[in-house]
């Protein structure tokens, strides 16, 4: 047991592992098979970065939300720096940290790794939906996954830069594909279907197959539009039968999100939020019934003025006369404020 070098195993679990965890949850869904497509090395080398943030992170979420809170008695005690020096420097000595496996810290020490998995799980997951949602993989290459057939077969390849201008503001609904197919000594034959599934290999990431429906096969002796329809509900493609591939995507028009409207609406909620409680504790030095009253009644006719007035900046067009709205609002903010001092303060 003495030859095994404890530092090295240590740091595995300290560094490396979240890493794997988080790539394992970072490629998932289409592009799953990312995660197994590198060598063991590599995945080492990538897993480490990610790996020491959420170590870094989990131990200050651990210590200072678990075991603080359930263990406040032994935590007062509890020097982070002290307890994290003794540990490196007997990892670096290559002896066995005994602070990490005596009997009263082990359940800690499994906790521990629980809330590492666990950030390493929302930290991915949120990554991905970050990436994924605001299409940064397609806008920025470096972001971008190794499943490429992915992007050109479903249409998200329109949205990176090289292909913006084909169809913009087009939101991608079904893909239909022309395949010129190698038949072998009887040529070649060229097969038109709704393109619904491809596989990848899973080592190097390459096109391995194509699942069409509703296929039918262009003959020159059917007219008058030489096309005919195969039986059957699937047609499997290999893709080393496959010479060509003619794609056209069914759209429809985007419909882009307004980012102004969507922060006024949650602002608009947590005023309506606020409004449950008494702002009059804030604004007033009147704490009664009424003046709670006409603490969130002036909270909320500010807010309204508020809205409105980003509303002329925003959507300028729609106002005729902005200038006297701006005015006006301002007008009676002013006039707002002044009475409620006044009459509470004065």
């Amino acid at each position: 047991m003495e030859d095994i070098a404890w530092n090295s195993v240590i740091l595995f679990l300290l560094f490396i592992f979240p890493g794997i965890v988080f790539r394992r949850f970072y490629y998932v869904g289409e592009f799953s098979k990312q995660f197994n497509s590198s060598n063991w090395i590599n995945t080492f080398y990538i897993s480490l970065i990610p790996g020491l943030f959420i170590q870094i992170f989990s131990y200050i979420i651990f210590i200072n939300l678990i075991y603080k809170k359930i263990n406040p008695q032994e935590s007062q005690g509890f020097n982070n720096y002290n307890f994290l020096n003794t540990i490196y420097l007997k990892l670096r000595s290559n002896s066995l940290p005994k602070e990490l496996f005596n009997f009263d810290s082990i359940s800690w020490v499994l906790s521990y790794m629980l809330v590492v998995i666990l950030i390493s799980f929302i930290i991915a997951q949120v990554c991905w939906i970050i990436v994924r949602n605001l299409d940064w993989d397609k806008k920025f290459s470096p972001l971008r996954f190794n499943n490429y057939g992915h992007y050109y077969l479903s249409g998200e390849s329109l949205k990176f830069k090289e292909f913006r201008g084909i169809l913009p503001n087009q939101k991608v609904l079904l893909t239909e594909a022309d395949v010129l197919v190698d038949i072998g000594n009887e040529g070649t034959k060229l097969y038109k279907g709704f393109l619904r599934q491809h596989t990848i290999c899973k080592n190097s990431g390459d096109l391995k197959a194509i699942y069409l429906t509703d296929v039918r096969r262009y003959r020159k002796d059917l007219p008058p539009d030489n096309i005919r329809e195969v039986p059957g509900h699937i047609m499997i493609i290999p893709a080393e039968k496959i010479l060509n591939i003619n794609l056209t995507f069914i759209t429809r028009e985007d419909n882009k999100v307004n980012y102004i409207t969507l922060i006024l609406t949650v602002l608009n909620l947590t005023i309506l939020l606020f409004l449950m409680y008494n702002p009059s504790n804030i604004f007033l030095r009147n704490t009664t019934v009424f003046g709670g009253i006409i603490g969130r009644l002036w909270l909320f006719l500010a807010w309204i003025m508020i809205a409105t007035m980003i509303d002329t900046f925003v959507n300028s067009q729609k106002h005729t006369e902005v200038k006297s709205l701006r005015y006006g609002i301002l007008f009676f903010f002013t006039l707002i404020c002044l009475i409620v001092y006044f009459f509470f303060y004065i």
